[in-house]
């Protein structure tokens, strides 16, 4: 059991982590497996907004889990199917 200040500093420390991670998969999308590099490709701006929402009240997430709505997730699965890389 941990007080939100311990958890908001943990959450803001992973946040940090994950954040150099995901943009830096921005550069290697191009490396990623064919069968993968769509999803990949698509999928990121979902785990930026994400990663985004955590970091808002980082002391808050000890209660709630931040979710991402129906929309965009069908919005990312309708890019990440059908619409063709550049």
């Amino acid at each position: 059991y941990r007080t939100p200040a311990e958890i908001g500093a943990a959450v803001e420390h992973e946040c940090a982590e994950l954040r150099h991670l995901l943009l830096r998969g921005a550069r290697a999308a191009g490396e990623v497996p064919l069968s993968f590099r769509r999803p990949v490709a698509f999928l990121r701006p979902v785990a930026l907004s994400l990663l985004g929402l955590l970091e808002d009240r980082p002391e808050g997430r000890a209660r709630r889990t931040p979710t991402v709505g129906k929309w965009t997730l069908r919005r990312a699965y309708w890019r990440a199917r059908f619409t063709p890389l550049t």
